[in-house]
């Protein structure tokens, strides 16, 4: 779970939740704004914005076959994750996402992949258009599992639109998901 300390109630509630043992959190930031959390795998990478960077450094530690990827501001009001893994692993699909009436259809915020068919994290992305070349990956291997998301809230982080660098980020990996997987094709 890559975090900034930008929703540190949240962080924590969800530590509270799945329980730290079960919990690697790489740190974005320095030690000051994102103090480590005990009982947890804490991590450090304090370089660019790319949390497809991030999210590949919490696999490579993690070293099993299911990894669930969540984000920071994501509240759970039960552990779903055994649920995610049971629905990855007893489908034989690449990846389980959770969906819902307010969960987009490609959403990144939370969801299990399995490391044995070869999902990984491109960080020629850095932002959002990383979660739909998973998803990608995903649907050439062996597919997706959706459960539902009950229980499952993500925080309305709407105002990344008004960061002009932020809006560069998406705009590159927009182009780079279309180069890879779609290049005949133009988007205007």
């Amino acid at each position: 779970m890559p975090t900034r300390n930008d929703h540190p109630a949240m962080l924590l509630d969800l530590v509270g939740v799945i329980g730290p043992d079960h919990m690697i959190i790489v740190h974005t930031t320095t030690p000051d704004i994102s103090p480590d959390i005990d009982g947890c795998i804490n991590l450090r990478h304090e370089g660019e914005l790319n949390i497809q960077t991030w999210w590949k450094t919490g696999i490579r530690a993690a070293g099993t076959r299911y990894v669930a990827l969540i984000n920071d501001d994501v509240g759970l009001k039960f552990n779903i994750i055994p649920l995610m893994v049971g629905a990855c692993r007893d489908s034989g699909r690449s990846l389980a996402r959770v969906v819902g009436p307010n969960v987009p259809r490609k959403s990144g915020f939370l969801f299990v992949i399995d490391t044995d068919h070869g999902l990984m994290p491109d960080t020629g992305f850095r932002w959002w258009w990383g979660d739909d070349d998973l998803y990608h990956q995903a649907e050439q291997r062996h597919g997706i599992v959706e459960i539902p998301a009950e229980g499952v809230e993500h925080a309305d982080d709407s105002n990344y639109h008004l960061n002009p660098a932020f809006t560069d980020i998406i705009t590159a990996d927009k182009e780079y998901y279309r180069q890879k997987w779609y290049p005949n094709e133009s988007w205007g």
